[in-house]
């Protein structure tokens, strides 16, 4: 049985036992980044922190960490407690240990949870010079590997780190349009971020099994095809509760998705236009 088999399969059960999964709650942060702040801080990283911003997007990165806190134990929250990763990977990039540890931490915490994404930017460096320590890259671990100071073995944690990461699909940029390419970055962010979920009850009793009923008639199997679902009964009974249950689960399923409540109140207003949130996500 293959791991996304497992997955599925523990997501199942919890559907049958009512548990909630720890995974399943939405982290504190969309985005955390990770870069060279003398290479790229003040150029690249600003034009993109402030895209995403716009695009309603929470970010992180070392620079806003607590003052007066550990700052390690900080760092480790922060990158525990966001969603998606963005490596920025720059020609100084190799020459910052911090940046190195960081990305260490990332991919120790990435290799936890199946939800969590890791996008690989390669800013003005070539994927295959930081897969295998290459160009920009040989001469700054030549010297980590002879810096007595260093440990050996830390030293062939980061190298795995940059292998491992650089061989995911990611995004690259060397002479084009750096405005038209943090769009693009911004956009793939948007592609790979789950809906927000919403709030159900704070004491969930009996609502799985319910959703599932629910779900099971939606037959999502069925593609290309509009299908409305009616839920009728009395007023208190649970009704929406169940329904946004229902929505929190297949919602991830689809590109887009979205969820309208007290639409018949709205519906009352002469004129009204009702507008969905700005990153919808339309089911």
């Amino acid at each position: 049985m293959n791991s996304s088999s497992l997955s599925k399969r523990k997501r199942d059960q919890s559907f049958l036992d009512d548990e909630p999964e720890p995974s399943s709650k939405r982290p504190k942060n969309d985005v955390f980044i990770n870069y060279s702040f003398e290479d790229t801080g003040k150029t690249f990283i600003s034009h993109l922190r402030s895209a995403l911003i716009r695009n309603s997007f929470t970010t992180s990165d070392h620079t806003m960490l607590p003052i007066g806190q550990n700052m390690h134990l900080e760092l480790l929250k922060a990158i525990e407690e966001s969603e998606m990763y963005v490596v920025v990977f720059s020609p100084g990039y190799a020459s910052c240990r911090r940046c190195l540890d960081e990305l260490v931490d990332i991919m120790d915490n990435f290799n936890k949870f199946d939800e969590k994404k890791v996008v690989p930017v390669f800013y003005k460096v070539e994927p295959s010079d930081v897969r295998s320590q290459k160009g920009p890259y040989m001469e700054p671990f030549q010297a980590h590997q002879t810096n007595t100071n260093l440990d050996p073995l830390r030293v062939q944690e980061w190298r795995q780190a940059l292998k491992y990461v650089s061989q995911l699909s990611g995004l690259t940029l060397q002479n084009g349009d750096e405005a038209e390419f943090v769009v693009k970055v911004v956009e793939e962010l948007e592609k790979m971020q789950r809906p927000q979920e919403l709030h159900v009850t704070d004491h969930p009793v009996g609502i799985g099994s319910r959703a599932e009923d629910l779900i099971s008639t939606l037959r999502l199997d069925q593609k290309d095809r509009v299908l409305v679902v009616a839920v009728f009964g009395i007023s208190g009974i649970g009704k929406t509760t169940i329904v946004k249950e229902a929505f929190n689960r297949i919602a991830p399923s689809f590109d887009l998705s979205c969820f309208l409540s007290d639409i018949h109140h709205i519906c009352k207003v002469p004129n009204l236009k009702v507008k969905l949130p700005k990153r919808s996500y339309l089911v």
